[in-house]
């Protein structure tokens, strides 16, 4: 937190500011708030902020005062002050009441006009649970929106896939005709026209690509009722047998194409062992595998060279079974600091890229709370990073899935 010096002239608010990253405020000798920061917006909640631009500090009621006296008039008879532990009310992400414990300091700071001001600062240090509670709805609320994501994303996928195989139905039938009546002997005097005119090669050929287009189409067919059925997995918690192997080549064909943008050889390594399923949901298993294969393309290779991946399956015989899911790089590596904080929600190192700091917390949260297992990272600077994902067979559930 920064601390005033009383003894020199006022600083100037703008410098300040550039300085702190505590929530802050800044009020007028009228009392009227003519400044704040994202952190102080992000404290009190967004609706409440609406207001400030028209209230002096005294009258927003769930600014922390001392007393009677606001802190303004207080940084006028004292100088600079420092508070302790002072309780206010804000609210969650839902608008519900929360109380705040924060460390104050105040002192007065010239303004952009050049008129006096009074910058306050606020840092909170209500205690360890509580902060745990807030974290805790605030993954919640985040966990929400990213179903209601899910499930508009999975019932676009049904209508698209409901149409597409319509038409490919079509088209199959129309090819079906075409070729029986080239296998037919409806064609005989036809071909033997076409056999006199030097032709009848042209004519094979033309039932040679009817043939292609026919295997083609069933082909196309079989993708789209395997992307509906990962769609609809998004929706409901399905639990079922599976190939660990072939669902995992499943979500890489997904990837494949953000792999090749990106200059990444994915190499899978199959050590399962033959004719043991799992027991899990095919959608939630290829959310975790493509979270850890972004990881990999952000921030093990974030200079777009490119690398290497591996994705090394395995598994053990039980009761009960033990499967495991590594995915290995060869890149940047983790810091010790940064590795102890990869799974908290919304850390990230690449915000200004665009992570959100939610893949790898989602991924651990369906590994755990899902799968039954548990997501671990082992890595040095500079030598890669392995996560593995170790799991047996999912607890059985019939409700739609957080």
């Amino acid at each position: 937190m920064v601390h005033f010096m009383s003894l020199v002239p006022a600083p100037r608010a703008e410098a300040l500011s550039e300085l702190i990253t505590d929530a802050y405020y800044i009020v007028d000798a009228d009392d009227r708030i003519v400044s704040y920061n994202m952190a102080f917006r992000k404290m009190f909640g967004r609706s409440r902020m609406r207001t400030l631009r028209e209230a002096r500090c005294r009258d927003a009621s769930f600014l922390p005062c001392h007393g009677d006296q606001c802190f303004r008039e207080r940084c006028a008879a004292e100088g600079v002050i420092h508070l302790y532990e002072l309780e206010t009310a804000a609210a969650d992400a839902k608008g519900n009441p929360i109380q705040l414990r924060l460390n104050v300091t105040a002192g007065p700071v010239t303004l952009p006009n050049g008129q006096p001001g009074t910058m306050i600062i606020l840092r909170e240090v209500t205690d360890e649970t509580a902060v745990a509670a807030r974290y805790q709805q605030a993954q919640a609320v985040q966990q929400q929106l990213e179903r209601q994501r899910r499930e508009a994303l999975a019932q676009m996928v049904a209508g698209m896939t409901d149409e597409l195989k319509t038409l490919l139905d079509v088209t199959d039938a129309a090819a079906a005709a075409m070729l029986g009546r080239l296998e037919s002997g409806e064609l005989k005097e036809i071909a033997e026209i076409a056999e006199a005119l030097g032709v009848i090669e042209d004519l094979w050929d033309l039932q040679l690509g009817v043939e292609l287009i026919r295997r083609n189409l069933l082909r196309v067919g079989e993708l789209i009722v395997k992307l509906r059925k990962l769609g609809l997995s998004q929706i409901v918690d399905v639990r079922q047998e599976l190939d660990l192997g072939l669902s995992t080549w499943e979500a890489l064909r997904l990837w494949s194409r953000e792999a090749k943008m990106a200059n990444l050889k994915v190499d899978v390594i199959d050590h399962l062992t033959p004719g043991l399923p799992w027991e899990g949901f095919a959608g939630h298993f290829s959310q975790v595998v493509i979270a850890l294969l972004s990881n990999v393309k952000m921030h093990a290779y974030p200079d777009g060279k490119g690398g290497r991946i591996e994705v090394l399956l395995s598994a053990k015989a039980g009761p009960p079974p033990e499967f495991s899911v590594a995915v290995r790089d060869f890149g940047a590596g983790i810091s010790p600091d940064v590795q102890a904080k990869i799974f908290e929600p919304f850390f990230t190192t690449a915000r200004k890229k665009g992570c959100t700091g939610l893949g790898l917390s989602i991924a651990q949260h369906i590994v755990a709370d899902r799968f039954g297992g548990t997501l671990t990272c082992e890595s040095r600077p500079g030598a890669g990073a392995t996560f593995t994902a170790t799991f047996s067979h999912c607890p059985g559930s019939s409700h739609p899935t957080g």
